[in-house]
Parts: C-alpha cells; sequence; structure tokens
C-alpha cells in the first residue's frame, strides 16, 4: 500500500487520471508522456491498473478500484483503436466491468491450510489474490479489511473464505489433524 501511495503522489495525474513516466519536478523534461501501449514489457499504467483491482480486492476499498477504472479510462480511445497494443489491460477492463476480482484469505495454521493454498495457487484463476493470515501474519490486513477482521478463528481451527463484490463465503477447512480440504474448496467455490 505504501508504495501504491508514493506512485500516486509521484507520478498520478490528478486531472486526467492514469501514471505519467517522469516526475514533475524532473528539470530536462519538456513533456511528460504515459505509457500505455506494451511493449517489450507490459505499460507500467496497464500493471497499475492490475494491482490496484487487487488491492482493491484484498482490501476491500473502493478507492483503489475506482483509481484502477480512472486509470483504464485514461487509455479507452487509445485501447479501442489498437487493442493488441493494450493487452496489459485486459484483466482489468474485465474485472471493472464484470466485478472478476475475489480475495481468497486462509486463516489458522496446519497441514490443511497448506494444503488448500497450494491447490489454489497451482489453478489458474486470473483476478484472484491469495492472502493469509494467522500465527503472526495478515495482522495488517485483518485491521483494513472489516470482512477478514470479522473472520473468527478458534485455536486449532483451519478456514477459507473468498470474497467477491462485497459478498464472502466461509468454510471450514477442518482441524490442524485433518479435514475435507477438497470439499471446503468446492463449497466456496474453488
Amino acid at each position: 500500500m505504501q508504495s501504491v501511495e508514493t506512485q500516486n503522489s509521484l507520478f498520478l495525474d490528478p486531472v486526467h487520471s492514469g501514471y505519467f513516466a517522469t516526475l514533475s519536478s524532473q528539470p530536462d523534461i519538456l513533456l511528460r508522456l504515459k505509457d500505455g501501449m506494451d511493449a517489450a514489457e507490459p505499460s507500467t499504467n496497464g500493471v497499475s491498473a492490475s494491482n490496484l483491482h487487487r488491492l482493491g480486492a484484498l482490501l476491500d476499498d473502493e478507492e483503489y478500484t475506482t483509481l484502477a477504472g480512472r486509470t483504464v479510462a485514461a487509455f479507452a480511445t487509445e485501447i479501442i483503436q489498437h487493442p493488441f497494443g493494450f493487452s496489459s489491460f485486459l484483466g482489468s477492463i474485465v474485472a471493472g466491468r464484470c466485478g472478476g476480482v475475489s480475495s481468497v484469505v486462509f486463516a489458522g495454521e496446519g497441514a490443511g491450510v497448506e494444503e488448500a493454498v497450494a491447490k489454489v495457487r497451482r489453478r489458474v484463476r486470473p483476478g484472484c489474490v491469495v492472502a493469509r493470515v494467522g500465527a503472526g501474519t495478515g495482522h495488517w490486513l485483518r485491521g483494513r479489511n472489516g470482512l477478514v477482521g470479522a473472520m473468527k478463528v478458534k485455536e486449532g481451527e483451519q478456514r477459507v473464505q473468498v470474497c467477491a463484490g462485497g459478498v464472502c463465503r466461509d468454510a471450514n477447512l477442518g482441524s490442524q489433524e485433518g479435514g475435507d480440504t477438497e470439499g471446503a474448496l468446492k463449497s466456496v467455490g474453488l
């Protein structure tokens, strides 16, 4: 989050959205340009829009999601004219139109959580953000996302929560000794 806030303060165009490629204070620049078209590497604005959508889903923060949409909109005319040159924006366009970004949060400790995290990460799930809270990790996420903060995990319990569009589904992965991991993942749409 701190890197996004730094990027916003240094490069964000507050009037027309999108991110400039140079600092406003750079003395040798006559014209500040915004990189939208992909080249050998994805454009910085395409990557930024994707990061903002994912961060918005993970933190349940509409401000980041709105900024992602505004970043895409800043290049809308060019995207329509030359769609193949803006493939790094595709995930953000789909997420903005279809609400395709979801977050998957695992809580607790034990073999069930480890197995479930590994299974979800092996599956191709575009627009899916995977996070883990518990045993000294994820306290910042519990503080920023009220839905994750409300996840109550009892001692020895393992849980998975899938959130999309402000709606969450929750399942118990079992105790640390084991449980029906695959069944729990299926029950929440994974």
